[in-house]
């Protein structure tokens, strides 16, 4: 079983590195210099010259989450990978964390936040959203008219209506002010693009 990481990059690079380092281990790494800062993309840059199983692909200015979500399932549904994980670059996760989620796949509910929580290391928190190839197909692609927010309902509603038993960690990434390489708090522009997410929203989830 061949799984791929996508992990969208913006600030904090020592956090964006052991956010990586934590899932390089066990699987392959793409990369989303989503407009990174310098300390970030030379990061990556080291990552990448170490031999480390990383894929990268490089945005000129942050085009937000959801969008750099939609750049990470393209690649998936282009590849050869059986499996995706999408997660924020605020989440690190335990030795073995690979093992425990394809185990607990077939025996929890669509929800699996409970899982993850016991693979994630303690003091980190973030989006995991777990997908297989019919998964991807089917969500594909985030619609354009949410750029922050929403993104994680979204990819539930349309696995959730599906039937599909996967895991799903929701619900941090864009509330979580901290730490986070993902941090958009100091967008100057969040507020006003967040309002036009809600209103794209509501429209949106209409047809889930």
């Amino acid at each position: 079983m061949k799984i791929l990481v996508g992990i969208p990059c913006l600030y904090n690079a020592e956090m964006c590195k052991l956010s990586i380092l934590s899932v390089a281990m066990e699987a392959d790494v793409l990369v989303i210099d989503n407009g990174a800062d310098y300390g970030v993309k030379q990061m990556i840059k080291l990552l990448i010259e170490c031999k480390f199983n990383i894929r990268f692909i490089s945005n000129e200015q942050n085009i937000f989450v959801n969008p750099a979500w939609n750049q990470i399932l393209h690649y998936f549904l282009q590849s050869d990978y059986d499996q995706l994980i999408i997660m924020n670059s605020d989440l690190v996760m335990k030795p073995g964390w690979s093992n425990r989620i394809q185990d607990g796949i077939s025996c929890i509910p669509t929800d699996g936040s409970h899982l993850v929580d016991t693979v994630v290391s303690e003091g980190t928190t973030g989006v995991f959203i777990h997908l297989n190839k019919e998964m991807a197909r089917l969500a594909y692609p985030i619609p354009y008219g949410i750029k922050i927010w929403f993104g994680d309902n979204f990819l539930y509603g349309k696995i959730r209506k599906a039937g599909f038993q996967t895991i799903i960690r929701t619900g941090m990434l864009c509330e979580h002010i901290g730490n986070g390489s993902q941090t958009i708090g100091i967008l100057p522009n969040k507020a006003e693009i967040i309002e036009q997410d809600k209103i794209a929203w509501a429209e949106i989830e209409k047809t889930l």
